[in-house]
This record gives structure tokens, sequence and C-alpha cells, in this order.
């Protein structure tokens, strides 16, 4: 599982890194166009995507013994909570606190890098789901985040072997993003 959503974040790493963002201009995340072969007009592909929510995930972020690396230090973060909303509004899953390996990574340039596992509890029928965050951006501003779950949860398998993508803010206590799940619709 883990194997395959590493090759999903390498294969799409070159298209989120050259897409707009669907939140600055309402639409499809768009590929840049690639060199056509007969030397006809490029048309870019769109990557298909859906909207599947939005997560506000709390952390306290802690450095009592930072190690320092050689373009920055790394710090702890530990889950304190937070949930993941339909896009409705209504309540998805919440996060279980104080579960999770979480770590970050502040670079030379104040680029945090997220790196977090924690566990969250669907609410419609109480079946959790392990989730991964990896991501980077200032504290303040946006940043981009990969995300995977893994679930049991017979209501929300459509979350299984999926990459999803959240666009949105880190701040000094967590994320609050709008996630998009990437590649065409499952049915499960």
């Amino acid at each position: 599982m883990v194997f395959a959503a590493l090759l999903q974040v390498l294969a799409y790493i070159g298209v989120i890194s050259t897409a707009h963002s669907p939140l600055e201009i309402n639409q499809a995340l768009v590929l840049q166009p690639s060199i056509p072969r007969d030397n006809s007009p490029a048309v870019p592909p769109i990557l298909p995507n859906e909207h599947w929510g939005y997560v506000n995930f709390h952390y306290e972020m802690d450095q009592p013994h930072p190690i320092d690396a050689s373009e920055g230090r790394r710090i702890n973060v530990k889950t304190l909570g937070g949930n993941w909303t339909n896009p409705n509004g209504s309540l998805l899953a919440k996060v279980l606190p104080g579960i999770g390996g979480d770590q970050g990574y502040i670079d030379k340039e104040n680029v945090f890098r997220l790196d977090v596992r924690q566990a969250i509890e669907f609410v419609s029928d109480r079946k959790y789901g392990y989730v991964q965050l990896n991501g980077f951006g200032k504290v303040g501003g946006g940043n981009n985040v990969f995300i995977t779950v893994e679930t049991r949860s017979a209501a929300n398998l459509k979350f299984n072997n999926r990459l999803l993508y959240a666009l949105g803010v880190f701040t000094d206590a967590g994320v609050s993003a709008t996630v998009w799940a990437l590649g065409p619709p499952k049915h499960v």
C-alpha cells in the first residue's frame, strides 16, 4: 500500500508542481502542454479530480531537542485532533489525538515540510482509517499536501488506493485545506 502510494506521488509530482490550483481558477487541474509529435498545436490534457471535502487538523509543533540538519532542522509534530468534512459541510471523520508518528522539517528558507501519520474515526460507521500527510509550504501561506488513507470502513472504501491532494494553509497549530481526489473516479 505504501509503495503504491509512493509511486502515485512520484507520478503526480510533476503534474501538481506545474498545475494551477482549482482554488485559484475554479477548474480542473491542468497539465502543461507537451511537445506535439506532429507539429500540431498542443492541447493540455485535463487531470481528472473530484472534490472530497475539507480537512482541519490540529497539531502542536515542539522543538525540545531539534535535530539540526545541513539545510534546516527537524521538529516533532504532535497530533491534537481535528476533523474532515464532506463537501456539503457534514462531518466525515474525527482525528484521534495522540496517535501517530509525526515529524516536520523546516529548511533555511523557512519552508515547512510535513510528514504526519494519524488515525481518524469515520462517523458513519465508527470504523478507523490510517492517514498519511506529506507536504510543504510556509506557515501562514499556501501549502501542497498529499494525503493517503487506508480503511476497512465499508462506507468509505473509496479512500483506499487513492491519492488525495490538499490545497490550503499551514498555521502554527495545524493544516486547513480543501481536499481533491486525483485520477478518475472509482466505484466501490
